[in-house]
C-alpha cells in the first residue's frame, strides 16, 4: 500500500534514554552518522549537556542511572541529527517494566523504542506514546545489561535488541503523520493503522497495488481530540473515546481525510 500526501521527511532529532515505572541505568552510548562519530559516553567525566525530565539521575560506577521508579526520561544531542545509527547497553534494576531509548527528539515531539513495556509483555515503537507499527512480544529481564540498537534512515526505523532484528517500521507521510498496514490471519482484511498527530487534517490518496477481490465499504475505528495532551482522568473518563464508522467507495485507489490528531484503524474486508 502506498500513501500519496504532502511533502515527506526524515526522521530527525536528539537522542535519549528513559524510564517507566522501572530504575535502570545506561552506558556506552554512541551515535554515528555514514561512519563519523556525533557522541560516545563517557559518563565517569560527568553528564554536561544531558537533560532530565522526571526521576533521579545521577553517574554511579561510571554508568548512568535512573534510581527511582518512575516515568524518567534525558536527553542529548542536536535536533538536526537525522539519519543515524544509535547503540548503547541498558540494565533495568527493579521494577515493572523495561526502560525507553528515546530518538527524533525534537522540541515537544519524541518517538521511544519501549522496551518491556505494557506490563513487561510487548516490546514496541511508539511517537508521543502513539503507536507505530505493531507490538512484538518479549519482557526484560532484571540485573541483565541488553545490547540495544537503533538504525534511522530517512522514514525508516530498524531496532535490534542483542543484535536481533525486532522492529522495521517505515513512517508514512509528512512530519507528523504515520501509517503501518498488516493482514489479518483469519479473514485476510488489511488492517490500516494511521496517525495524525498535526493540528491539521490531512487528505491523502491510498493506492493498494496488487490487491484483489476488496470490498467497497471499510469500517474505521477512530480516537482523536482536540488537543494532544487530552487524558481521561477519574473526573472525565470519557473525554477520549474511541468512535467507529463505516466509508464507501474504497478501491484499489481512493481518497480519505484523516483528522487531526487522530488515531484511525481502518478494516479493508476482502
Amino acid at each position: 500500500m502506498e500513501f500519496s500526501s504532502s511533502k515527506k521527511v526524515s526522521i530527525a532529532g536528539a537522542i535519549g534514554v528513559g524510564t517507566w515505572d522501572t530504575a535502570a541505568e545506561f552506558k556506552d552510548v554512541r551515535v554515528e552518522k555514514n561512519g563519523k562519530i556525533l557522541y560516545a559516553s563517557d559518563f565517569s567525566q560527568g553528564i554536561d549537556g544531558w537533560s532530565t525530565e522526571g526521576g533521579t539521575w545521577s553517574v554511579v560506577n561510571g554508568v548512568y542511572r535512573q534510581s527511582d521508579r518512575v516515568v524518567g526520561l534525558s536527553y542529548f544531542g542536536d535536533q538536526t541529527w537525522s539519519d543515524y545509527t544509535l547503540t548503547l547497553k541498558a540494565r533495568k534494576l527493579s521494577g515493572a517494566e523495561g526502560f525507553l531509548i528515546v530518538f527524533g527528539h525534537k522540541d515537544s515531539n519524541k518517538y521511544w523504542w519501549n522496551l518491556g513495556g505494557w506490563g513487561n509483555r510487548d516490546h514496541g515503537i511508539e511517537f508521543n506514546r502513539t503507536p507505530v507499527g505493531p507490538h512484538v512480544s518479549g519482557h526484560i529481564e532484571t540485573n541483565r545489561w541488553y545490547d540495544i540498537k537503533v538504525e534511522l534512515k530517512d522514514r525508516k526505523v530498524c531496532c535490534y535488541l542483542d543484535d536481533k532484528l525486532v522492529h522495521e517500521e517505515t513512517t508514512i507521510g509528512t512530519e507528523r503523520f504515520f501509517a503501518s498496514v498488516g493482514q489479518c490471519e483469519a479473514t485476510g482484511d488489511l488492517i490500516v493503522r494511521v496517525i495524525n498527530t498535526s493540528s491539521e487534517d490531512v487528505s491523502t490518496m491510498l493506492n493498494l497495488r496488487g490487491v484483489d477481490h476488496l470490498r467497497s465499504k471499510a469500517e474505521l475505528t477512530i480516537l482523536k481530540s482536540d488537543r494532544p495532551d487530552d487524558n481521561n482522568s477519574l473526573d472525565n473518563p470519557t473525554k477520549v473515546v474511541p468512535l467507529t464508522c463505516t466509508i464507501t467507495g474504497v478501491d484499489t485507489e481512493f481518497a480519505h481525510t484523516f483528522p487531526a490528531y487522530s488515531l484511525t484503524v481502518m478494516r479493508l474486508e476482502r
